[in-house]
Protein backbone atom coordinates (compact mmCIF):
# COMPACT_ATOMS: atom_id res chain seq x y z
CA UNK A 1 0.00 0.00 0.00
CA UNK A 2 1.54 3.56 -0.77
CA UNK A 3 2.28 6.01 2.00
CA UNK A 4 1.06 9.64 1.82
CA UNK A 5 3.28 12.21 2.27
CA UNK A 6 1.26 14.65 4.77
CA UNK A 7 1.96 18.43 4.19
CA UNK A 8 3.94 19.88 6.50
CA UNK A 9 2.09 22.81 8.74
CA UNK A 10 -0.80 23.66 6.53
CA UNK A 11 -2.25 26.32 8.25
CA UNK A 12 0.96 28.53 7.31
CA UNK A 13 0.19 28.31 3.29
CA UNK A 14 -2.96 29.57 1.48
CA UNK A 15 -5.73 27.64 1.19
CA UNK A 16 -5.87 27.61 -2.42
CA UNK A 17 -1.95 26.12 -2.34
CA UNK A 18 -2.93 23.54 0.00
CA UNK A 19 -5.48 22.00 -1.49
CA UNK A 20 -3.21 21.96 -5.22
CA UNK A 21 -0.53 20.25 -2.96
CA UNK A 22 -2.85 17.48 -1.84
CA UNK A 23 -4.51 17.23 -5.03
CA UNK A 24 -1.65 16.56 -6.29
CA UNK A 25 -0.40 13.87 -3.74
CA UNK A 26 -3.21 11.94 -4.78
CA UNK A 27 -2.74 11.70 -8.05
CA UNK A 28 0.73 10.04 -7.58
CA UNK A 29 -0.44 7.98 -4.36
CA UNK A 30 -3.93 6.72 -5.11
CA UNK A 31 -3.89 4.08 -2.75
CA UNK A 32 -2.57 6.26 0.52
CA UNK A 33 -1.69 4.57 3.71
CA UNK A 34 -4.91 4.77 5.87
CA UNK A 35 -3.26 6.36 8.80
CA UNK A 36 -1.60 9.06 6.87
CA UNK A 37 -4.92 9.71 5.03
CA UNK A 38 -6.63 10.08 8.99
CA UNK A 39 -3.76 12.71 9.91
CA UNK A 40 -4.42 14.48 6.27
CA UNK A 41 -7.84 14.82 7.17
CA UNK A 42 -7.16 16.12 10.53
CA UNK A 43 -4.61 18.50 9.46
CA UNK A 44 -7.28 20.14 6.96
CA UNK A 45 -10.12 20.06 9.01
CA UNK A 46 -8.03 21.76 12.06
CA UNK A 47 -6.78 24.50 9.22
CA UNK A 48 -10.26 25.11 8.53
CA UNK A 49 -11.77 25.38 12.46
CA UNK A 50 -8.85 28.24 13.05
CA UNK A 51 -9.95 30.18 9.86
CA UNK A 52 -13.75 29.80 9.31
CA UNK A 53 -14.25 32.82 11.49
CA UNK A 54 -12.40 35.24 10.07
CA UNK A 55 -11.84 33.50 6.06
CA UNK A 56 -15.31 31.34 6.03
CA UNK A 57 -15.18 31.18 2.28
CA UNK A 58 -12.02 29.67 2.19
CA UNK A 59 -12.46 27.38 5.08
CA UNK A 60 -15.67 26.38 3.29
CA UNK A 61 -13.08 24.89 0.50
CA UNK A 62 -11.00 22.74 2.93
CA UNK A 63 -14.33 21.35 4.63
CA UNK A 64 -15.17 20.43 1.19
CA UNK A 65 -11.93 18.44 0.51
CA UNK A 66 -11.94 16.86 4.10
CA UNK A 67 -15.57 15.22 3.63
CA UNK A 68 -14.52 14.10 -0.11
CA UNK A 69 -11.36 12.52 1.72
CA UNK A 70 -13.59 11.22 4.38
CA UNK A 71 -17.40 10.91 3.21
CA UNK A 72 -18.38 9.61 7.22
CA UNK A 73 -16.67 12.29 9.16
CA UNK A 74 -19.48 14.14 10.53
CA UNK A 75 -17.71 17.47 12.20
CA UNK A 76 -16.27 18.05 8.23
CA UNK A 77 -20.22 18.66 7.20
CA UNK A 78 -21.03 20.35 10.83
CA UNK A 79 -18.05 22.93 10.14
CA UNK A 80 -18.71 22.91 6.50
CA UNK A 81 -22.22 24.23 7.38
CA UNK A 82 -21.18 26.49 9.85
CA UNK A 83 -18.88 28.05 7.43
CA UNK A 84 -21.48 28.49 4.94
CA UNK A 85 -23.64 30.28 7.82
CA UNK A 86 -20.89 32.75 8.38
CA UNK A 87 -21.11 33.67 4.83
CA UNK A 88 -25.60 34.00 4.86
CA UNK A 89 -25.80 30.72 3.13
CA UNK A 90 -28.15 29.82 5.51
CA UNK A 91 -30.37 27.21 3.73
CA UNK A 92 -26.91 26.00 2.31
CA UNK A 93 -25.54 25.55 5.73
CA UNK A 94 -28.76 23.88 6.97
CA UNK A 95 -28.03 20.76 3.77
CA UNK A 96 -24.47 20.26 5.46
CA UNK A 97 -26.08 20.27 9.05
CA UNK A 98 -28.42 17.27 7.86
CA UNK A 99 -25.87 15.17 6.37
CA UNK A 100 -23.70 15.58 9.53
CA UNK A 101 -26.54 13.82 11.73
CA UNK A 102 -26.74 10.92 8.77
CA UNK A 103 -23.01 9.90 9.45
CA UNK A 104 -23.26 8.95 13.11
CA UNK A 105 -21.95 11.67 15.17
CA UNK A 106 -21.69 11.68 18.79
CA UNK A 107 -25.06 12.12 20.57
CA UNK A 108 -23.99 15.21 22.19
CA UNK A 109 -22.35 16.53 19.12
CA UNK A 110 -25.75 15.45 17.35
CA UNK A 111 -27.60 17.58 20.01
CA UNK A 112 -25.96 20.77 19.36
CA UNK A 113 -26.31 20.28 15.68
CA UNK A 114 -30.34 19.78 16.39
CA UNK A 115 -30.38 22.87 18.69
CA UNK A 116 -29.04 24.90 15.73
CA UNK A 117 -30.90 23.69 12.95
CA UNK A 118 -34.26 24.35 15.61
CA UNK A 119 -33.06 27.60 15.56
CA UNK A 120 -35.90 30.62 15.67
CA UNK A 121 -36.96 29.25 12.18
CA UNK A 122 -40.42 28.01 11.81
CA UNK A 123 -39.62 26.09 8.66
CA UNK A 124 -36.74 23.99 10.68
CA UNK A 125 -39.03 23.26 13.55
CA UNK A 126 -40.54 20.57 11.71
CA UNK A 127 -37.28 19.26 9.81
CA UNK A 128 -36.06 18.95 13.66
CA UNK A 129 -39.00 16.61 14.17
CA UNK A 130 -38.58 15.04 10.94
CA UNK A 131 -34.94 14.06 11.59
CA UNK A 132 -35.79 13.17 14.95
CA UNK A 133 -38.62 10.65 13.47
CA UNK A 134 -36.44 9.08 11.26
CA UNK A 135 -33.14 8.85 13.35
CA UNK A 136 -35.09 8.14 16.99
CA UNK A 137 -32.12 7.14 18.40
CA UNK A 138 -29.53 9.69 17.31
CA UNK A 139 -29.48 11.52 20.47
CA UNK A 140 -30.11 10.64 24.35
CA UNK A 141 -33.65 9.62 24.84
CA UNK A 142 -34.18 12.23 27.55
CA UNK A 143 -32.32 15.06 25.28
CA UNK A 144 -35.05 13.41 22.27
CA UNK A 145 -38.27 13.67 24.41
CA UNK A 146 -37.36 17.70 25.59
CA UNK A 147 -36.25 18.29 22.30
CA UNK A 148 -39.52 17.37 20.54
CA UNK A 149 -41.65 18.64 22.80
CA UNK A 150 -39.61 21.92 22.32
CA UNK A 151 -40.47 21.91 18.68
CA UNK A 152 -43.66 20.88 19.20
CA UNK A 153 -44.33 23.96 21.47
CA UNK A 154 -42.45 26.24 18.86
CA UNK A 155 -45.07 24.41 16.34
CA UNK A 156 -48.05 25.60 18.87
CA UNK A 157 -49.00 21.76 18.47
CA UNK A 158 -49.37 22.00 22.77
CA UNK A 159 -50.92 18.57 23.32
CA UNK A 160 -47.89 16.78 21.36
CA UNK A 161 -45.29 18.72 23.24
CA UNK A 162 -47.19 18.26 26.53
CA UNK A 163 -46.86 14.28 25.63
CA UNK A 164 -43.08 14.99 25.12
CA UNK A 165 -42.34 16.61 27.97
CA UNK A 166 -44.22 14.17 30.02
CA UNK A 167 -42.05 11.17 28.55
CA UNK A 168 -39.18 13.72 29.85
CA UNK A 169 -40.42 13.84 33.31
CA UNK A 170 -40.83 10.23 33.57
CA UNK A 171 -36.91 9.84 32.45
CA UNK A 172 -35.88 12.72 35.20
CA UNK A 173 -38.55 13.32 37.76
CA UNK A 174 -35.92 16.01 39.47
CA UNK A 175 -35.79 18.18 36.52
CA UNK A 176 -36.98 21.47 37.20
CA UNK A 177 -37.15 22.60 33.73
CA UNK A 178 -39.30 19.78 32.46
CA UNK A 179 -42.13 21.23 34.89
CA UNK A 180 -41.22 24.46 33.66
CA UNK A 181 -41.76 23.37 29.97
CA UNK A 182 -44.49 21.72 31.01
CA UNK A 183 -45.62 24.96 32.69
CA UNK A 184 -45.67 27.00 29.58
CA UNK A 185 -47.59 24.34 27.70
CA UNK A 186 -50.50 25.22 29.88
CA UNK A 187 -49.66 28.81 30.36
CA UNK A 188 -50.14 28.59 26.37
CA UNK A 189 -53.29 26.91 26.66
CA UNK A 190 -54.94 30.00 28.82
CA UNK A 191 -54.77 27.07 31.75
CA UNK A 192 -53.44 29.82 34.20
CA UNK A 193 -53.97 27.70 37.73
CA UNK A 194 -52.52 24.25 35.95
CA UNK A 195 -49.09 26.63 34.90
CA UNK A 196 -48.65 27.76 38.17
CA UNK A 197 -48.99 24.38 39.63
CA UNK A 198 -46.43 23.71 37.74
CA UNK A 199 -44.42 26.36 37.74
CA UNK A 200 -44.57 26.43 41.62
CA UNK A 201 -43.23 22.40 41.84
CA UNK A 202 -40.54 23.67 40.01
CA UNK A 203 -39.35 26.13 41.55
CA UNK A 204 -39.75 24.36 45.23
CA UNK A 205 -37.68 21.77 43.66
CA UNK A 206 -34.85 23.68 43.09
CA UNK A 207 -35.43 26.01 46.16
CA UNK A 208 -35.25 22.57 48.61
CA UNK A 209 -31.99 21.70 46.68
CA UNK A 210 -30.79 25.58 48.48
CA UNK A 211 -32.34 24.44 51.63
CA UNK A 212 -30.79 21.55 52.19
CA UNK A 213 -27.06 22.47 51.11
CA UNK A 214 -27.31 25.88 53.52
CA UNK A 215 -28.63 23.73 56.45
CA UNK A 216 -25.78 21.17 55.64
CA UNK A 217 -23.03 24.36 55.80
CA UNK A 218 -24.72 25.56 59.08
CA UNK A 219 -24.74 21.50 60.83
CA UNK A 220 -20.88 22.03 60.33
CA UNK A 221 -18.43 22.59 62.90
CA UNK A 222 -16.95 26.62 62.95
CA UNK A 223 -13.58 27.33 61.27
CA UNK A 224 -10.88 28.05 62.76
CA UNK A 225 -8.73 30.54 61.74
CA UNK A 226 -6.31 29.61 58.96
CA UNK A 227 -8.22 26.28 58.71
CA UNK A 228 -9.42 24.59 55.20
CA UNK A 229 -12.64 22.76 55.30
CA UNK A 230 -13.26 21.15 52.11
CA UNK A 231 -16.95 20.21 53.17
CA UNK A 232 -18.02 23.80 53.33
CA UNK A 233 -16.66 24.71 50.23
CA UNK A 234 -17.92 22.47 48.50
CA UNK A 235 -21.51 23.15 49.97
CA UNK A 236 -21.18 26.59 49.44
CA UNK A 237 -20.56 25.89 45.79
CA UNK A 238 -23.51 23.65 45.29
CA UNK A 239 -25.87 26.67 47.22
CA UNK A 240 -23.98 29.66 44.48
CA UNK A 241 -25.19 27.48 41.37
CA UNK A 242 -28.06 26.20 42.87
CA UNK A 243 -29.10 29.82 43.41
CA UNK A 244 -28.54 30.51 40.00
CA UNK A 245 -30.11 27.70 39.00
CA UNK A 246 -33.50 29.00 40.60
CA UNK A 247 -32.72 32.81 39.14
CA UNK A 248 -32.62 31.41 35.64
CA UNK A 249 -35.47 29.38 36.54
CA UNK A 250 -37.74 32.89 37.41
CA UNK A 251 -35.77 34.34 34.54
CA UNK A 252 -37.07 31.65 32.51
CA UNK A 253 -40.71 31.51 33.36
CA UNK A 254 -41.07 35.50 33.20
CA UNK A 255 -39.53 34.98 29.33
CA UNK A 256 -42.27 32.73 28.63
CA UNK A 257 -45.27 34.61 30.30
CA UNK A 258 -43.90 37.58 28.35
CA UNK A 259 -43.46 36.19 24.76
CA UNK A 260 -47.41 35.17 25.82
CA UNK A 261 -48.36 38.83 26.59
CA UNK A 262 -48.91 38.34 29.78
CA UNK A 263 -49.31 41.39 32.42
CA UNK A 264 -46.05 42.96 32.82
CA UNK A 265 -46.44 42.50 37.34
CA UNK A 266 -46.92 39.11 36.64
CA UNK A 267 -43.80 38.71 34.57
CA UNK A 268 -42.18 40.99 37.14
CA UNK A 269 -42.79 38.91 39.81
CA UNK A 270 -40.59 36.42 38.66
CA UNK A 271 -37.87 38.80 37.20
CA UNK A 272 -37.71 40.48 40.78
CA UNK A 273 -37.31 37.32 42.60
CA UNK A 274 -34.51 35.95 40.48
CA UNK A 275 -32.15 39.28 40.31
CA UNK A 276 -32.86 39.01 44.54
CA UNK A 277 -31.47 35.38 44.10
CA UNK A 278 -28.84 36.04 42.14
CA UNK A 279 -27.98 39.42 40.82
CA UNK A 280 -24.76 39.08 39.56
CA UNK A 281 -25.86 36.54 37.28
CA UNK A 282 -25.97 36.31 33.59
CA UNK A 283 -29.91 36.02 34.11
CA UNK A 284 -30.04 39.24 36.13
CA UNK A 285 -28.08 40.85 32.53
CA UNK A 286 -30.65 38.53 30.36
CA UNK A 287 -33.44 40.09 32.44
CA UNK A 288 -32.31 43.61 31.74
CA UNK A 289 -31.87 43.23 28.31
CA UNK A 290 -35.25 41.98 27.73
CA UNK A 291 -36.77 45.32 29.62
CA UNK A 292 -34.86 47.74 27.86
CA UNK A 293 -35.16 45.79 24.20
CA UNK A 294 -39.06 45.97 24.95
CA UNK A 295 -39.12 49.25 26.69
CA UNK A 296 -38.11 51.93 24.65
CA UNK A 297 -41.82 53.43 24.37
CA UNK A 298 -42.65 52.28 28.01
CA UNK A 299 -41.14 54.17 31.12
CA UNK A 300 -42.18 51.56 33.53
CA UNK A 301 -39.84 49.24 31.71
CA UNK A 302 -36.81 51.36 31.04
CA UNK A 303 -37.48 52.35 34.72
CA UNK A 304 -36.85 48.52 35.21
CA UNK A 305 -34.18 48.48 32.84
CA UNK A 306 -32.50 50.79 34.49
CA UNK A 307 -32.28 49.79 38.05
CA UNK A 308 -31.57 45.64 36.89
CA UNK A 309 -28.19 46.77 35.19
CA UNK A 310 -27.26 49.04 38.00
CA UNK A 311 -27.88 45.87 40.33
CA UNK A 312 -26.09 43.76 37.98
CA UNK A 313 -23.08 46.46 38.11
CA UNK A 314 -22.93 46.65 41.57
CA UNK A 315 -22.62 42.70 42.01
CA UNK A 316 -19.92 42.41 39.48
CA UNK A 317 -16.19 41.61 40.87
CA UNK A 318 -15.30 44.81 39.38
CA UNK A 319 -18.03 47.28 39.23
CA UNK A 320 -18.04 49.78 36.10
CA UNK A 321 -15.70 47.70 34.20
CA UNK A 322 -18.27 45.98 31.71
CA UNK A 323 -18.63 48.34 28.63
CA UNK A 324 -22.16 46.59 27.46
CA UNK A 325 -23.78 47.31 30.65
CA UNK A 326 -22.91 51.04 31.37
CA UNK A 327 -23.95 51.47 27.41
CA UNK A 328 -26.68 50.02 28.08
CA UNK A 329 -27.83 51.86 31.57
CA UNK A 330 -26.44 54.82 30.27
CA UNK A 331 -29.13 55.14 27.19
CA UNK A 332 -31.65 53.99 29.97
CA UNK A 333 -30.81 57.17 31.50
CA UNK A 334 -31.35 59.21 28.33
CA UNK A 335 -34.62 58.13 27.25
CA UNK A 336 -35.60 58.70 30.57
CA UNK A 337 -34.43 62.15 30.50
CA UNK A 338 -31.89 61.69 33.36
CA UNK A 339 -29.42 63.55 31.67
CA UNK A 340 -26.92 63.90 34.17
CA UNK A 341 -26.71 60.04 34.94
CA UNK A 342 -26.80 59.61 31.27
CA UNK A 343 -23.07 61.52 31.19
CA UNK A 344 -21.82 59.77 33.61
CA UNK A 345 -22.53 56.52 33.35
CA UNK A 346 -21.86 57.24 28.99
CA UNK A 347 -18.52 58.74 30.00
CA UNK A 348 -17.29 55.56 31.94
CA UNK A 349 -18.53 53.19 29.20
CA UNK A 350 -16.45 54.75 26.69
CA UNK A 351 -13.19 54.63 29.00
CA UNK A 352 -12.04 50.82 28.37
CA UNK A 353 -10.96 50.17 24.31
CA UNK A 354 -13.11 47.64 22.91
CA UNK A 355 -16.37 47.15 20.81
CA UNK A 356 -18.45 49.45 22.59
CA UNK A 357 -16.12 52.62 22.75
CA UNK A 358 -17.11 54.38 19.58
CA UNK A 359 -21.17 53.49 20.49
CA UNK A 360 -20.53 55.37 23.65
CA UNK A 361 -18.66 58.56 22.37
CA UNK A 362 -21.53 58.53 19.39
CA UNK A 363 -24.50 58.67 22.33
CA UNK A 364 -22.24 61.07 24.36
CA UNK A 365 -22.66 63.32 21.00
CA UNK A 366 -26.10 62.59 20.35
CA UNK A 367 -27.04 63.37 24.06
CA UNK A 368 -25.41 67.04 24.22
CA UNK A 369 -26.94 67.20 20.53
CA UNK A 370 -30.15 66.89 21.53
CA UNK A 371 -29.70 69.76 24.21
CA UNK A 372 -28.44 71.50 21.41
CA UNK A 373 -24.77 71.53 23.25
CA UNK A 374 -23.11 71.52 19.75
CA UNK A 375 -19.85 72.70 20.93
CA UNK A 376 -19.90 69.92 23.35
CA UNK A 377 -21.17 67.79 21.42
CA UNK A 378 -18.77 67.88 18.58
CA UNK A 379 -15.51 65.87 20.48
CA UNK A 380 -17.43 63.11 21.17
CA UNK A 381 -18.40 62.32 17.44
CA UNK A 382 -14.90 63.21 16.32
CA UNK A 383 -13.37 60.49 19.06
CA UNK A 384 -16.43 58.18 17.67
CA UNK A 385 -15.06 59.14 14.11
CA UNK A 386 -11.77 58.54 14.77
CA UNK A 387 -12.67 55.21 16.34
CA UNK A 388 -14.80 53.89 13.48
CA UNK A 389 -14.68 56.24 10.65
CA UNK A 390 -16.63 53.69 8.04
CA UNK A 391 -20.11 53.87 10.06
CA UNK A 392 -23.13 56.09 8.78
CA UNK A 393 -24.84 56.40 11.71
CA UNK A 394 -21.51 58.50 13.13
CA UNK A 395 -20.93 59.94 10.12
CA UNK A 396 -24.18 61.62 9.50
CA UNK A 397 -24.11 62.44 13.55
CA UNK A 398 -20.99 64.43 12.60
CA UNK A 399 -22.17 66.27 9.51
CA UNK A 400 -25.47 67.50 11.90
CA UNK A 401 -22.79 68.75 14.26
CA UNK A 402 -20.09 70.77 12.39
CA UNK A 403 -23.60 71.79 10.05
CA UNK A 404 -25.13 73.35 13.76
CA UNK A 405 -21.82 75.02 14.08
CA UNK A 406 -21.23 76.53 11.10
CA UNK A 407 -18.54 74.39 10.21
CA UNK A 408 -19.47 73.88 6.61
CA UNK A 409 -16.51 73.50 4.81
CA UNK A 410 -15.08 70.50 7.52
CA UNK A 411 -18.21 68.62 7.03
CA UNK A 412 -17.88 68.47 3.50
CA UNK A 413 -14.45 67.53 3.04
CA UNK A 414 -14.85 64.80 5.89
CA UNK A 415 -17.79 63.34 3.50
CA UNK A 416 -15.94 63.75 0.09
CA UNK A 417 -12.92 62.20 1.85
CA UNK A 418 -15.27 59.59 3.38
CA UNK A 419 -16.98 58.81 -0.08
CA UNK A 420 -13.66 58.29 -1.88
CA UNK A 421 -13.21 54.91 0.51
CA UNK A 422 -16.73 54.13 -1.17
CA UNK A 423 -16.09 54.68 -4.91
CA UNK A 424 -17.18 51.07 -5.06
CA UNK A 425 -20.17 50.77 -3.31
CA UNK A 426 -23.41 52.87 -4.99
CA UNK A 427 -25.42 52.62 -2.18
CA UNK A 428 -22.71 54.26 0.26
CA UNK A 429 -21.68 56.66 -2.69
CA UNK A 430 -25.59 57.89 -2.45
CA UNK A 431 -25.72 58.72 1.34
CA UNK A 432 -22.85 60.23 1.43
CA UNK A 433 -23.95 62.51 -1.83
CA UNK A 434 -27.18 62.81 0.57
CA UNK A 435 -25.58 64.18 3.31
CA UNK A 436 -23.83 66.93 0.96
CA UNK A 437 -26.78 68.25 -0.03
CA UNK A 438 -28.17 68.48 3.53
CA UNK A 439 -24.79 70.63 4.32
CA UNK A 440 -25.84 72.37 1.46
CA UNK A 441 -29.65 72.89 2.56
CA UNK A 442 -28.52 73.91 6.14
CA UNK A 443 -26.37 76.76 4.37
CA UNK A 444 -29.92 77.79 1.98
CA UNK A 445 -27.91 76.85 -0.83
CA UNK A 446 -30.82 75.08 -2.53
CA UNK A 447 -29.96 74.50 -6.21
CA UNK A 448 -26.57 73.11 -5.04
CA UNK A 449 -28.38 70.92 -2.48
CA UNK A 450 -30.71 69.70 -5.39
CA UNK A 451 -28.13 69.08 -7.64
CA UNK A 452 -26.53 66.73 -4.78
CA UNK A 453 -30.04 65.00 -4.17
CA UNK A 454 -30.76 64.18 -8.08
CA UNK A 455 -26.67 62.68 -7.98
CA UNK A 456 -27.80 60.61 -5.14
CA UNK A 457 -30.91 59.42 -6.73
CA UNK A 458 -29.07 58.51 -9.87
CA UNK A 459 -27.12 56.32 -7.09
CA UNK A 460 -29.88 54.87 -5.26
CA UNK A 461 -33.43 55.88 -6.81
CA UNK A 462 -35.27 54.23 -3.91
CA UNK A 463 -33.37 56.96 -1.77
CA UNK A 464 -36.41 57.53 0.41
CA UNK A 465 -34.82 60.96 1.70
CA UNK A 466 -33.12 62.36 -0.96
CA UNK A 467 -36.23 62.42 -2.97
CA UNK A 468 -38.20 63.85 0.34
CA UNK A 469 -35.78 66.82 0.76
CA UNK A 470 -35.87 67.54 -3.50
CA UNK A 471 -39.30 67.89 -3.18
CA UNK A 472 -38.74 70.28 0.29
CA UNK A 473 -36.56 72.44 -2.14
CA UNK A 474 -38.61 72.27 -5.12
CA UNK A 475 -41.83 73.55 -2.97
CA UNK A 476 -39.21 76.58 -1.61
CA UNK A 477 -38.90 77.60 -5.16
CA UNK A 478 -42.54 77.28 -5.59
CA UNK A 479 -42.46 74.63 -8.74
CA UNK A 480 -45.15 73.43 -6.96
CA UNK A 481 -46.18 70.29 -9.71
CA UNK A 482 -42.50 68.71 -9.62
CA UNK A 483 -42.81 68.83 -5.75
CA UNK A 484 -46.15 66.75 -5.72
CA UNK A 485 -44.79 64.27 -8.08
CA UNK A 486 -41.83 63.69 -5.91
CA UNK A 487 -43.85 63.47 -2.74
CA UNK A 488 -45.95 60.56 -4.08
CA UNK A 489 -42.67 59.35 -5.62
CA UNK A 490 -41.10 59.46 -1.95
CA UNK A 491 -44.11 57.91 -0.22
CA UNK A 492 -43.97 55.04 -3.10
CA UNK A 493 -40.25 54.24 -2.61
CA UNK A 494 -40.80 54.08 1.36
CA UNK A 495 -44.11 51.66 0.98
CA UNK A 496 -41.56 49.77 -1.36
CA UNK A 497 -38.94 49.54 0.64
CA UNK A 498 -41.20 48.87 4.04
CA UNK A 499 -43.07 45.80 2.34
CA UNK A 500 -39.48 44.36 1.41
CA UNK A 501 -38.34 44.58 4.81
CA UNK A 502 -41.37 42.89 6.07
CA UNK A 503 -41.43 39.34 6.17
CA UNK A 504 -44.10 37.33 5.03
Amino acid sequence: MGHLIIIDNPAIKPVEETLREVDQVLKTQPVPDADAMAQLVKDLYSFGTKIMNDAPEAAEKLFRKVTELDPNYANGYINWGFSLHKQGRNDEAVDQYKISLTKAPEPALALDVLTWLGGKDIRRYQDVLDVLKAQPDLIAPLDKEKLLGDMEFQLKHFSKAAEAYECARQLAPADPFILKALGDVHSALLQEAKASQYYTQAIALVTESVDTAEQAISALPPVAPGQVQPDRNSLETTVIEARKTLARLHYEIGDTLLSLDADLEQVWTHWKEAIQIAPGAESTLSIADMLYNNGLANKDRLTKAADTYTTYNQASPTPDSDAYVLLNLGLCHYYLYNYPAAIETLTKAAQPAGDYQHYANYWLGVLYNSQRKFEEAEPYYQRAFRQKPDEYFIIEGLILCLSALGKKDEALAICQKTKARYSTSQERTAELTYLIGNIHLDFKELDKALHYYEDALQQDPLHVFARHNMAHILEKKGEYGKARDEWNNAKSNYLDLLAKSTPA
